[in-house]
């Protein structure tokens, strides 16, 4: 049944990237240069190879409309927007946006779904300081860039660490 649950959530991240191939935007910065940003109309796609990959991985950022169901129940996270990467037969969704109780502390919510074992882990990370809801901005590399309302800044995927 996990084996399952797993093909139908291959299936539907494919819809999605799919879905976005063609959805990109740039926004400008508060200093005139022009970045990528994911936004609640046009989630971002990019292909990117990564060095322990075996193949192309698709990365998005999404709007939580078009990212499925939230593994994390309401009354834990208050999430933002939510960011996907297939590496190896594992798919990663990050779930970025605050704890419910405590909406001044940022938190990310990762879940791993192994596709080819159906295998899950979920794991949450807080900000160390209260900056208030995250919203995932890129995805490069194990690098998530994220901002907030009191700062911006990375989590590194490999090492589960923020960067301010």
């Amino acid at each position: 049944m996990i084996v399952g649950f797993a093909v139908v959530i291959a299936g539907v991240t494919l819809v999605v990237f799919a879905h976005t191939l063609a959805s990109r935007q740039q926004q400008k910065s508060t200093d005139g240069s022009k970045m990528q940003v994911a936004s609640t109309s046009a989630p971002l796609l990019t292909p990117m190879n990564t060095p322990d990959a075996q193949q192309t991985t698709q990365v998005g950022v999404f709007s939580l409309s078009s990212g499925g169901p939230i593994p994390v129940p309401a009354n834990v996270l208050h999430p933002n927007n939510i960011a996907r990467v297939v590496v190896n037969n594992v798919l990663t969704s990050i779930y970025a946006g605050s704890m419910t109780r405590a909406p001044e502390i940022g938190a990310l919510a990762i879940l791993q779904e192994n596709l080819v074992t159906g295998q899950e882990s979920l794991h949450i990370y807080q900000t160390p300081q209260p900056i208030g809801a995250l919203t995932i901005l890129a995805l490069h590399n194990n690098i998530l860039t994220f901002s907030a309302p009191k700062a911006h800044g990375t989590f590194d995927l490999k090492t589960d660490q923020f960067q301010f």
